[in-house]
């Protein structure tokens, strides 16, 4: 998990956030092991987050990987608007668009990264399977697709979580979902699509979370 250090550093970019979109993003910094997921990104190349929100993944990165190319896309305009104002001071850009982005103009055509993160459940499992698609087409070759999500299959803390979501998505509206809020598949499904879409699967449940949750690394191939 993050620092208290890095998470203030990070806290720091968004000096005009509402009380209430604060303490979301500094638990959302607390419970997120981004320094774990930032580890398994590339140094150099492109780099895109779907469902970037406040785009304090991407200000994170910036801090730790210099080289690094980024992007972000979310749905959100309010968090897009925020995240504008605090992106990179350098070649980061912010963009806003649908997920999933088919038809969204703004991305290279090869990417040497993306990351999806707590993103797939808030979709149905079609737009699931269709985000995946796109993603894996758009990696050059080697590149690496980050996906962290809530493991479904850790009982009474996995229905914990899920409602969770669901004061989040619903009650809150903190989290905009495109349809759902509990559409999170076991971790062989994932594993299996992925590798069916030409990638060399590593995954791990994540035993040091604050809610249960799955991580998985897929990096691109070519036959």
């Amino acid at each position: 998990m993050l620092k208290r250090s890095a998470i203030d550093s990070i806290l720091h970019a968004y000096p005009h956030l509402r009380s209430i979109d604060k303490y979301h993003l500094t638990k959302r910094l607390g419970w997120c092991p981004y320094d774990k997921i930032s580890k398994l990104i590339p140094g150099e190349g492109v780099h895109l987050d779907i469902g970037c929100g406040y785009g304090h993944f991407l200000v994170y990165l910036a801090q730790v990987k210099p080289k690094l190319a980024l992007i972000g896309c979310d749905p959100d305009r309010r968090k897009i608007a925020v995240a504008r104002t605090s992106a990179p001071a350098r070649d980061g850009r912010i963009l806003l668009g649908d997920v999933p982005c088919e038809n969204f103009d703004g991305i290279p055509e090869e990417l040497t990264s993306i990351s999806l993160l707590d993103v797939l459940y808030l979709m149905p499992r079609d737009a699931q399977h269709r985000l995946l698609v796109w993603a894996s087409g758009r990696l050059a070759h080697d590149g690496v697709l980050v996906v962290k999500g809530v493991d479904i299959e850790q009982g009474f803390r996995s229905t914990m979580a899920v409602w969770q979501e669901l004061v989040m998505v619903v009650a809150l509206r903190q989290t905009l979902s495109s349809g759902t809020w509990a559409a999170g598949q076991p971790l062989t499904r994932y594993v299996d699509e992925l590798r069916a879409l030409r990638c060399k699967v590593h995954s791990e449940r994540l035993s040091d979370t604050r809610t249960p949750a799955l991580l998985i690394c897929a990096k691109k191939y070519s036959v």
